[in-house]
């Protein structure tokens, strides 16, 4: 069984992407209207496999990952410690990869 997560997943095109290919997929974003309209796209056959979460990024909680999309979020994302650059953006993105197995 593989485990994503898609963190600010928006109108949830890489979220019914993963469903299509069959995994389970934890969908976060903050915004009600976005998580009501992903969970509407979602075939019936599919929802089992679908979690939503209506959360901002410095609420991460998870069960083990094979995997952690965050397409365009993560810029825009000072409550995760995770906008800016260089070294210390970097330590700070291997530590919120953590929740990954």
């Amino acid at each position: 069984m593989r485990r994503a997560a898609d963190l600010g997943c928006a109108k949830g095109t890489e979220t019914l992407g993963l469903l299509q290919h069959g995994w389970n997929v934890l969908a976060r974003d903050r915004e009600k209207d976005a998580i009501t309209s992903l969970e509407r796209k979602v075939r019936p056959e599919r929802r089992t496999r679908l979690r939503t979460r209506i959360a901002a990024f410095g609420e991460i909680e998870s069960p083990p990952l094979d995997l952690l999309f965050a397409r365009f979020s993560l810029p825009f994302c000072r409550s995760a410690g995770v906008s800016g650059r260089g070294p210390a953006r970097a330590s700070r993105m291997r530590k919120l990869a953590s929740v990954t197995r």
